[in-house]
């Protein structure tokens, strides 16, 4: 037994040197200099003023999201090798990062490619090839759009949403009518490509977008905030928009990919499956077990999980539990129906 607990001891040791180590690597947010190509396509001017004005209100990145980030980082390189084994005509972009002085728009272009199947003279031009390192629920999410002939822009996710407004920005930028983008499922290798072309109206969009955000800079201010469905994933939704906001004691905005993925598994499974329980033991639980989000009240992605305080009383004695609930804010009907915009 001592020597399972000093393994232990051991383990977590290395693990907590190991997340220190990350822990340094993560920056305080500060104001943007310029527009992000990677975040024109989210849809609200305020979010756009404030990432130039207030940035410091914007949550600072956890451990877990550097963990990501540095996956996606990663494996940009080794796939773009792995394309060119393939003998596709692929090359690390000669303006990787470019600035576009009309619009104040700043961006980070992955690769450029040329695919001798488009009609000419597309055939010979160098378009933008956009890597998106992604989670199994997300590749799923990314699929079914594709398949059902759907836009990127109504994804329920909002990072997936703005995906498109940066690549449409890259062709525009380029002068280019195609973009490709190359999503990579981190999981199991899977991928997909999707060609995209030029969308006018909807790159058109996003540059008003910006120059409505050149404008609030230039008078240093952040429009008011109207409230949608985005804001409750929104960096800005309590420390700046909303912060009087009565979402509950102990609200929290949680982006975490494993968390929206064990919710997502949860509302798949058979209630009478094993793992249905499983998974609700280790998220929520119980007042003598509690799971991760037992006793807090948050929203993780497009899950509402609420903490009810209750009291009961047993054998003359009155105990307090909390009665928890986990429901979805946004499902795929309402999406389609154009919830979100």
């Amino acid at each position: 037994m001592m020597e399972e607990q000093l393994i232990l001891k051991v383990e977590e040791s290395l693990t907590g040197q190991l997340n220190a180590f990350i822990e340094t690597g993560i920056t305080n947010k500060i104001s943007r200099g310029h527009n992000n190509a990677g975040d024109i396509g989210f849809e609200c001017d305020t979010y756009q003023a404030a990432c130039r004005l207030k940035g410091e209100l914007k949550p600072r990145s956890t451990v877990f999201q550097q963990k990501i980030f540095r996956v996606g980082n990663l494996l940009e390189r080794p796939n773009i090798r792995w394309l060119q084994d393939a003998e596709f005509n692929i090359r690390e972009a000669n303006q990787k990062r470019f600035f576009w002085k009309a619009f104040d728009i700043s961006g980070y272009i992955d690769a450029d490619i040329k695919i001798p199947s488009l009609p000419p003279p597309d055939n010979n031009e160098w378009i933008p090839w956009e890597h998106k390192t992604i989670s199994p629920n997300g590749m799923r999410a990314v699929r079914k759009i594709k398949a059902e002939g759907g836009s990127l822009t109504k994804a329920d996710q909002p990072w997936i949403r703005k995906y498109p407004g940066q690549l449409e920005t890259y062709k525009l930028f380029k002068n280019v009518e195609w973009g490709l983008w190359f999503f990579f499922e981190k999981t199991t290798g899977d991928f997909l490509f999707w060609l995209s072309k030029l969308d006018y109206d909807y790159a058109e969009t996003c540059l008003k977008r910006a120059e409505r955000a050149n404008n609030n800079v230039a008078k240093n201010t952040v429009p008011d905030p109207v409230y949608c469905d985005l804001c409750k994933r929104c960096d800005f939704a309590l420390t700046l928009c909303f912060p009087d906001k009565d979402f509950g004691p102990g609200f929290d905005i949680s982006f975490d990919e494993w968390d929206i993925e064990q919710f997502d598994r949860y509302h798949e499974l058979d209630p009478r499956a094993k793992e249905h329980a499983a998974i609700w033991n280790s998220m929520i639980g119980n007042s003598g077990s509690p799971g991760k989000f037992y006793g807090r009240n948050a929203i993780v992605g497009d899950y509402l999980i609420e903490a009810k305080p209750q009291t009961r009383t047993f054998n003359g004695k009155e105990s307090s539990f909390f009665r928890m609930s986990v429901n979805r804010l946004v499902t795929p009907e309402t999406a389609a129906e154009g919830f979100l915009d």
